[in-house]
């Protein structure tokens, strides 16, 4: 039997903020691009974790704003696989990439610009030639 996916809710966003790391920005390997542990294909319309999923044209990063227990927020980066019936009778899948201080938010409307963009070509068939927004050092 296969557990229900729940989509990315703000307590699944604490409990990455408070167990790990923010993130550093896009990485690369020759075949794909990687943030967090979201992978999104150079050379193909599929991605994801290490369960590689093909992409539709519901697939996307998207952003959550997410307040903190102390008062603080942080900026959320989600992968959403597929909406809600898309294709007919499916449930929306989506998984959370990583988070970043509410500070950098600018930068990871950057990252979600960019991977967007570059799930779009890959559904339209066009090969990667960009090269990702880097990361402004602190």
């Amino acid at each position: 039997m296969i557990a229900e996916h729940k989509p990315v809710d703000d307590d699944k966003v604490r409990l990455k903020a408070e167990t790990s790391r923010p993130l550093a920005g896009i990485e690369q390997t020759e075949d794909e691009w990687l943030l967090g542990h979201m992978h999104v294909g150079k050379h193909s319309a599929d991605g994801g974790t290490s369960w590689r999923v093909a992409f539709s044209r519901t697939s996307r990063f998207y952003k959550r704003v997410t307040p903190l227990a102390d008062g603080a927020q942080v900026v959320a980066v989600v992968l959403r696989i597929c909406d809600e019936n898309d294709p007919p009778g499916q449930k929306q899948i989506e998984h959370l990439a990583g988070w970043v201080p509410s500070e950098c938010e600018s930068e990871a409307d950057q990252w979600i610009a960019f991977l967007n963009e570059e799930i779009a070509q890959r559904l339209a068939g066009v090969p990667t030639t960009r090269q990702p927004p880097h990361r402004t050092p602190a």
